[in-house]
């Protein structure tokens, strides 16, 4: 009879001792798992300092931030040309009230109903040939533009500085308003 009162103790110890082990694996689990959701929380606080940051001094950054930045800055900027290919692609503008997605010749946004304005002309500076269509720097024996395709006719622009309507691409002096060519703001 001993040797079944001594099997039932080991077998109530083992079965003792599996419940711990089970019970302090959980609590390890749990344990784990808030441990990761606060480190996820810090690295969340990080990114929102370093988006505040940007925010605020993304023009005068701290010398050690300054690479950083830049970074940034161009990262964004190549992701805005990389948004417009897109769109050109797909045949779409944004609307620049709120941003939604129109299909180009719309005239007025369809979600907050503002006119919209395709191919706003903006000042660029250039020196070389220029794609009349999207203001691109182009060879100056290109039959296409490079970037969008555009049948080239070309002017030619004396290699100095000058601002161009990004309209219709016709050269405008530094002072003006309006395009001579199509009367479009700059």
């Amino acid at each position: 009879m001993a040797f079944f009162e001594d099997f039932g103790k080991k077998i109530t110890h083992t079965g003792q001792e599996a419940m711990q082990k089970t019970r302090d694996f959980t609590e390890t689990t749990r344990l784990n798992g808030q441990k990761t959701e606060l480190q996820k929380k810090i690295e969340f606080y990080y990114s929102e300092i370093g988006k505040r940051y940007y925010e605020l001094h993304n023009t005068e950054p701290e010398e050690a931030l300054a690479e950083w930045v830049a970074a940034v800055h161009d990262t964004q900027e190549h992701i805005d040309q990389l948004e417009e290919q897109l769109q050109q692609l797909k045949g779409t503008i944004h609307c620049l009230n709120c941003g939604a997605e129109l299909q180009k010749g719309t005239m007025f946004c369809s979600v907050c109903g503002i006119k919209v304005v395709e191919n706003t002309p903006q000042k660029v500076e250039i020196a070389g040939n220029i794609c009349p269509n999207c203001g691109e720097r182009i060879s100056k024996d290109a039959a296409f533009c490079h970037n969008c395709g555009a049948k080239i006719i070309l002017q030619k622009v004396p290699e100095q500085k000058k601002t161009i309507c990004s309209h219709c691409g016709s050269i405008v002096p530094d002072d003006a308003l309006f395009c001579a060519n199509c009367g479009t703001k700059i």
